[in-house]
């Protein structure tokens, strides 16, 4: 079997766990060019890892680099919000925090949830799971029928364009006609 073909019936068929000491379930962020990916470690599992490296209580996340080992090139793409199995020995020794093992696809992500291994922090989404709190009742506005009538002063302008009025654009089309 050709080196790509096992790489890619190894990222679809098999069903990861994260087995060894230094194994976690990371997110990615962004990818960050030449095979990096900045990834976001769980607190709980970089504390369990390095102790050092999860310091601030606060934080859910602490963020590292991760490398694409060569056999996953061209073969897998990844993009942000993905989820890998991350081997992050180096997550308190420098940039560069670990190496990708496995990437996640659904029915992987699935699995772990069912063998109990999925980090709930993780089903937050990226941006801290933040949601907006409605306003007050008055805040929320809905329009009258004079105020819902074919007004275009609420529509985006853009500012590269020119700005024609309607009534010159008549006038040149009547003097045109006789």
């Amino acid at each position: 079997m050709a080196r790509k073909k096992r790489a890619t019936v190894e990222v679809l068929d098999l069903l990861p766990i994260p087995a060894g000491p230094n194994e976690a379930i990371v997110r990615v962020l962004a990818p960050m060019g030449k095979n990096l990916h900045r990834v976001q470690v769980p607190c709980s599992e970089a504390a369990r890892l390095h102790p050092t490296a999860a310091s601030d209580s606060a934080a859910l996340f602490v963020e590292t680099l991760c490398h694409l080992p060569t056999k996953f090139r061209n073969t897998v793409y990844i993009k942000r919000g993905s989820m890998l199995i991350a081997d992050i020995t180096g997550l308190d020794q420098g940039k560069v925090g670990g190496g990708i093992l496995h990437v996640l696809y659904p029915k992987q992500i699935k699995n772990l949830k069912d063998l109990g291994h999925w980090p709930t922090v993780l089903d937050q989404p990226i941006g801290g799971g933040v949601t907006p709190v409605p306003g007050p009742p008055e805040a929320q506005h809905t329009p009258s029928e004079s105020e819902s009538g074919d007004s275009d002063s609420d529509l985006f302008q853009n500012s590269n364009h020119r700005q024609f009025s309607e009534a010159s654009s008549s006038d040149s089309d009547t003097d045109s006609d006789n």
